[in-house]
């Protein structure tokens, strides 16, 4: 199975950086592969939980399936995504 990973550092305050990353009603703003949520973005932010988000990779589109895997408030969020690729 095929696996993309990516990792940003954003010069930033925490708390800013924070805000904006958990803001779904904007990601369209600035992620530009984001299409929507197609149920409105995770209901809440916790490790296991999932949430379904439509993209658009190299043109396609393609619904990408989020697990939250790692979470530490205003610092980490991982997640991992099942999808077409």
């Amino acid at each position: 199975m095929a696996e993309v990973s990516a990792e940003a550092r954003i010069e930033a305050p925490a708390e800013k950086v924070w805000a904006q990353l958990t803001d779904f009603s904007s990601y369209g703003e600035w992620n530009s592969t984001h299409t929507n949520f197609p149920k409105g973005g995770p209901a809440s932010l916790e490790v296991g939980g999932t949430f379904q988000e439509n993209m658009k990779l190299m043109g396609f589109p393609a619904e990408v399936e989020w697990t939250i895997e790692e979470l530490e408030p205003a610092r980490t969020l991982a997640i991992r995504g099942k999808g077409p690729m």
